[in-house]
């Protein structure tokens, strides 16, 4: 028998995920035959995903970039708690080496959840299944997925194509209204104890309101789409993405209130910035990359039936998030908040 013991100060400043490291040993026999044993350390990452603790949820690296889980990318299933822990080999057990997916060059890549059957927010109960909704997050940034990583990640798209110049986590946190918190947005756990209640209830009601807000857009965009006569559907997940980036893009347009001091930062339970979000769909129907996923898929949606259908959809965000907000931090978890939760899922379900 033997073992092998690490040795921590022999690592590599700042080895983590998608790292690997060989340590080769030359084991000789009674008889003085020899041979080379390799071991091979992997970097691994430890997180959570959170919109409230969600279980079941599968977490994996995009390593090749298209947004999917590939057959051969390191995937884990989330714990009660949200928390996962994720390295190269995960998942990969009965996968050839040359079959799994490598690492990108330049090591930089997506930490991306994906809903499962089983997904639940563990504090609510309220359930994911075929919602089209995925997390994301950069798996440089620690692990921590939720919806404001989810927009951060997004918001790179924008910097990329010249919408806005830059815009960092601290531009993220003030256009959330979260200015005066002294915390890293793209790390912060609402869950794991290290915040005080009052601080974490407030991220928390944020992140709430972002995931509320995006799904109800969501269906918005499905149900504008089947009220087309002559109009094909679109997938949740389609639909997803059109509805992430118009919030995402809402979120910039405050950022650059905030900037100028017009703005505190966006609340997606008042009527005025919701306003901007239909502002953006709208555009984006018109002339935008709404307008482009809709001719990729052979669909055809009115001006007017999306501005009905989003107008609705408005006015049904502003009051289930107007109920979040009524939320203590003690009540995740509770009765109230599954309520809450459970009536958002059915207002999604009328939009559509």
């Amino acid at each position: 028998d033997w073992k092998y013991t690490l040795d921590n100060s022999k690592l590599p400043q700042n080895f983590g995920t998608g790292d690997t490291l060989n340590e080769t040993f030359s084991l000789v026999a009674s008889d003085d035959t020899s041979v080379d044993l390799t071991v091979t350390l992997s970097g691994s990452e430890t997180g959570a995903v959170l919109k409230g603790p969600l279980h079941q949820a599968i977490v994996y690296y995009d390593y090749d970039g298209n947004g999917q889980r590939t057959p051969g990318e390191p995937f884990v299933t989330t714990d009660e708690d949200g928390s996962y822990v994720l390295h190269a080999d995960a998942g990969l057990e009965a996968v050839a080496i040359e079959d799994r997916v490598v690492v990108p060059e330049d090591g930089t890549f997506q930490v991306i959840v994906e809903m499962t059957t089983d997904t639940v927010d563990y504090t609510s109960g309220e359930g994911f299944v075929d919602s089209g909704i995925a997390l994301k997050a950069a798996a440089s940034e620690g692990g921590v997925v939720t919806p404001m990583t989810t927009i951060h990640e997004h918001s790179k798209e924008h910097v990329d194509d010249g919408l806005v110049d830059s815009f960092s986590a601290d531009d993220l946190r003030n256009a959330l209204g979260l200015g005066d918190l002294d915390i890293n947005i793209l790390t912060v756990n609402t869950h794991d104890g290290s915040l005080n209640a009052e601080v974490a209830h407030e991220v928390e009601v944020v992140q709430q309101h972002l995931l509320t807000t995006t799904l109800m857009v969501q269906e918005a965009i499905r149900g504008a789409c089947e009220s087309s006569t002559l109009s094909s559907s679109i997938s949740k997940e389609l639909a997803h993405e059109a509805a992430l980036d118009s919030v995402v893009k809402t979120v910039l347009a405050i950022h650059e209130k905030v900037e100028s001091e017009a703005h505190v930062g966006i609340d997606l339970s008042l009527s005025a910035d919701l306003q901007e979000l239909e502002t953006q769909i709208i555009a984006d129907l018109t002339n935008g990359s709404l307008a482009t996923t809709l001719v990729s898929q052979n669909v055809s949606v009115d001006v007017e039936v999306m501005d009905y259908v989003i107008d609705h959809a408005s006015a049904a965000i502003v009051s289930v998030n107007a109920e979040l907000d009524k939320l203590h931090f003690e009540d995740f978890g509770g009765i109230k908040a599954g309520a809450v939760s459970y009536l958002k899922q059915d207002v999604a379900a009328e939009i559509f």
